[in-house]
């Protein structure tokens, strides 16, 4: 909910915070002063007297700054992302936030290369999957877009693009980051526990994580898969955790998006895709394909870039007043989640489920097509004196518990191949050969 400001001859514009500064208009946002400046201020340019008149119990200036205390008391004030200047109020906390957004003002107009720029990333030449790209992430645009410029900050699917280097993936997120306010932070390192504090994050829009110098062991990747929930899926407030602050609950604009190769290693730093995380995605394929201008040296990069910037008036206005809400692309947070069948197909190969499938197809139908078991007994199989796996390999095998898990997720992707069965004390899987095994072992 937000407070707006009380006007009044008698009260000027100013707000107190409780860590003991004073808050003035300026210039579209907010100025911090101390004590003193913000008496020199009601004095220079509010006309209060520092002299109390022999009838007054205060001087014009202590009344004024005694009302801003009392009447204009903020718990804290910063820069929020997607929230106007201005004091508001969460949880029963009320608090200034000291900027707005810098949108970019829509104006009716054309927008040739922009369009020519998402088109060239995102459309490639893949067939069945060749235009659906654009339209989802320009749904996906629009709705975050939407959100900004309404004042009311949404949640909305993180936005995976994937590709080859040169493909476009940094430029892409240089638009995003100025159509949604100039501003972007990486939230990596608090998102898999390295950092503990994260307000800085709430000043920026736009969180970006790419694959460099990225944690891809299983640990990293199940907390980003948590974090990545928390940004798209939890209604309520984030709490923001600045050094030496007290913790409190915000709820800015964010928009989560990740730059990854298209490579096993650089794929490894998305979260496992599990039913509860692949509804909060939108993977999309960058291609790498020619720009419609050359951008070769700096000051053709340059000079592209701002052709570019000269367009997004045009592209905002199309988004917020031309372009209609496609039904078939919607979905819960704005646009339906969806993924790349290429993109997915990587993932699915650099999973921990695969690699269990990998082993077990090596190991365990050397003399039959069919093995049944407990958990246990499997694991004992593959660290076992017969097993094909090498040292390096046994090391990697799970504990019986975490194997049972990766063969309920290989049975819903290959049910010809993996089955359980309950008795009285056990789980019993049945594991069969896939039909390469089979082949191979008939050799």
């Amino acid at each position: 909910m937000t407070i707006e400001i009380l006007a009044s001859t008698e009260i000027p514009e100013l707000v107190w915070c409780v860590d003991g500064a004073y808050w003035i208009p300026f210039r579209g946002s907010w100025r911090k002063l101390p004590y003193r400046e913000a008496r020199t201020w009601l004095m220079t340019h509010k006309g209060c007297n520092s002299k109390r008149d022999q009838d007054a119990a205060a001087s014009a200036v202590d009344a004024a700054l005694l009302k801003a205390s009392m009447e204009n008391q903020v718990e804290w004030a910063g820069p929020v992302a997607g929230l106007g200047a201005g004091i508001h109020e969460e949880a029963g906390e009320r608090f200034l936030v000291t900027e707005s957004p810098r949108l970019i003002d829509p104006k009716r107009g054309e927008w040739p290369t922009l369009l020519d720029v998402i088109c060239n990333i995102l459309d490639g030449t893949d067939g069945e999957v060749r235009h659906q790209q654009a339209p989802l992430f320009m749904q996906w645009l629009r709705h975050g877009l939407r959100s900004l410029h309404a004042g009311e900050p949404t949640r909305g699917l993180c936005l995976v693009l994937a590709g080859e280097p040169n493909s476009g993936k940094t430029l892409m997120i240089e638009i995003l980051k100025a159509l949604f306010g100039g501003k972007c932070a990486s939230p990596y390192r608090y998102f898999i526990g390295l950092d503990n504090f994260n307000q800085e994050l709430f000043e920026a829009p736009l969180l970006v994580i790419d694959d460099e110098s990225s944690d891809t062991t299983i640990q990293a990747r199940k907390s980003l898969a948590a974090q990545i929930k928390q940004v798209v899926a939890v209604s309520e407030g984030t709490r923001a955790r600045g050094m030496h602050r007290k913790g409190r609950n915000l709820s800015p604009f964010w928009r989560l998006v990740f730059a990854v190769n298209i490579e096993p290693d650089a794929l490894q730093v998305l979260p496992p895709i599990t039913p509860d995380i692949e509804d909060k995605l939108l993977i999309l394929k960058a291609y790498r394909r020619p720009m419609p201008m050359p951008s070769t040296t700096l000051e053709e990069r340059r000079a592209f870039f701002q052709v570019l910037l000269n367009e997004m008036p045009a592209l905002v206005w199309h988004l917020l007043n031309e372009r209609e809400d496609d039904a078939a692309l919607s979905g819960r947070f704005g646009c339906k989640a969806w993924a790349h069948p290429q993109v997915l197909h990587e993932l699915h190969e650099v999973s921990p489920e695969q690699a269990t499938h990998e082993m077990v197809q090596r190991c365990m139908f050397r003399l039959s097509t069919q093995w049944t078991g407990t958990t246990a007994e499997l694991r004992a199989s593959l660290l076992g004196d017969e097993s094909a796996l090498t040292a390096w390999e046994k090391r990697e095998v799970p504990g019986s518990v975490w194997i049972g898990r990766r063969l309920a997720k290989l049975a819903k992707v290959h049910p010809d191949l993996y089955s359980v069965s309950k008795s009285e004390a056990h789980n019993l899987w049945t594991l069969r050969a896939e039909r390469s095994s089979r082949e191979a072992g008939d050799d």
